[in-house]
């Protein structure tokens, strides 16, 4: 309903509305509980990874999901870190690495004695207040190559030091420059026998 004030009906002065029936303004109330600004609650465990798939001389790249850890203050936006089972730093030289800044683990397992076994670990998200909530993983690994032959073998004779090539970092970029010569190749169809 619109109501016009005006000496003249050619000149409109002022226009007030009131809104009825269901137009009307209604009072909004929270939906949770009004949290105070100094409060600050942990993250949580949203949807735990527990266990990740790989194999043996195969490039491994997992993205941790979004919505893995929750936090009520910062959402998801969560500084994460990667340790061994026992909450210890990972060796630089550790078969698997973890790329905080893209938030995914990657590396190439090479233990070709075992047909499958697997390694523990822990994934810590921290709030802006240090706060933290963990989630324990496993990855799996197995050897399904190790009696395998292949429709091509190639090897490779590097001009890089022995320990370099040894970083998850490094045989990761080499698995991906290998699989661009071919033009229908992904890095899970490229198996590193032995280094």
């Amino acid at each position: 309903r619109v109501v016009c004030t005006s000496s003249r009906p050619e000149s409109v002065r002022t226009v007030e509305k009131d809104k009825i029936g269901p137009c009307k303004d209604v009072p909004t109330t929270p939906s949770g509980p009004i949290l105070s600004p100094t409060h600050n609650f942990p993250p949580t465990v949203r949807n735990p990874i527990d266990s990740i798939q790989a194999t043996v001389g195969q490039l491994l790249v997992f993205k941790v999901p979004d919505d893995t850890f929750y936090d009520p203050e910062q959402q998801t936006d969560l500084r994460l870190v990667f340790l061994n089972e026992d909450r210890s730093p990972l060796d630089a030289h550790h078969w698997l690495q973890f790329d905080s800044k893209n938030k995914e683990f990657y590396g190439v397992p090479m233990v070709p004695q075992q047909h499958k076994f697997e390694e523990r670990y822990v994934l810590v998200a921290y709030d802006k207040a240090d706060l933290t909530a963990n989630d324990a993983l496993i990855v799996e690994i197995s050897n399904k190559h190790y009696r395998q032959d292949y429709s091509a073998t190639f090897e490779f004779q590097l001009d890089t030091p022995y320990e370099q090539f040894q970083l998850a970092a490094t045989k990761r970029r080499f698995l991906e420059r290998v699989a661009t010569f071919f033009e229908d190749i992904d890095t899970d169809q490229l198996v590193m026998k032995s280094v």
